[in-house]
């Protein structure tokens, strides 16, 4: 059996979007603890934090919504669900069109995972040998696609004022 755990976060932005800032403090208080108790199993883990930042990696990665955690490749929320993120949708100019990640744990939803779920679903994927959903094709998710869009136009429009908005270019 191999006792090495791969975690992995990944996510639109961890500065102003507070969802995955938030997220990202609650896997580190998860990971942490987890990491305490099955160490003396003799598990190994090894976590990994990375910014999906355009189209291409998020293909790469499977990336279906953001905040995501995988444990061994597998995502721990057990279906997808998503909402209106603000601060992703002031991000990449799309408004309310961002959908972000929700949680759903013991009948509630949550934006931000509470500490139990994290834990939960962690040790259920670290010991399930099936996988959670299937997910046999990947196709971008529209909401992405959208996303990476906007951030793409809203990266060129800031090139141009710099660049324009001094004599330099005349």
């Amino acid at each position: 059996m191999n006792k090495e755990i791969k975690v992995e976060y990944l996510f639109l932005d961890n500065q102003k979007c507070t969802r995955c800032l938030n997220t990202e403090n609650v896997l580190d208080e998860s990971f942490s603890e987890l990491e305490k108790v099955l160490s003396k199993a003799g598990y190994k883990f090894i976590l990994n934090k990375e910014q999906i930042t355009n189209r291409e990696k998020a293909i790469e990665l499977q990336f279906l919504s953001s905040p995501t955690i995988k444990v061994n490749g597998k995502d721990i929320a057990f279906k997808l669900s998503e909402n209106s993120c603000a601060d992703c949708g002031d991000l990449c100019g799309c408004g309310e069109e961002t959908q972000c990640r929700t949680w759903e744990f013991d009948g509630k939803t949550y934006e931000v995972p509470p500490v139990s779920l994290v834990l939960d679903r962690m040790l259920s994927t670290i010991y399930s040998t099936e996988r959670n959903y299937e997910n046999s094709t990947y196709k971008l998710p529209e909401n992405l696609e959208k996303y990476f869009e906007g951030i793409s136009s809203s990266l060129a429009d800031q090139e141009e004022e710099t660049c324009c908005s001094s004599d330099c270019c005349s």
